[in-house]
Order: C-alpha cells, then structure tokens, then sequence
C-alpha cells in the first residue's frame, strides 16, 4: 500500500519537472529516499 502512495507521488513530481514546478528535484530525491526506506523495510520481515 505505502509504495502505491510512493509511485503515485512520483508520477506527479515527474509532471511537476515538466511543468517546471519549484523545487521538484529535491521532492523527486525525497520520493526515491521514501521508495528505499519501504523496501528495505519490507526485505527485513
């Protein structure tokens, strides 16, 4: 369920760089920091 949020935050942090949004790098890098987490998370169970 959480990397379903994660991927949909994603989709919409890549529209946000071509609309040319402020700051949607460090948004996309905070994504992809989240994205990590989850799964290492997941592959200690």
């Amino acid at each position: 369920m959480a990397l379903r949020y994660v991927n949909e935050a994603e989709y919409y942090s890549y529209c946000d760089r071509f609309e040319n949004k402020f700051m949607w790098q460090s948004t996309a890098k905070r994504i992809e920091k989240l994205r990590d987490e989850i799964l290492e998370n997941l592959q200690s169970y």
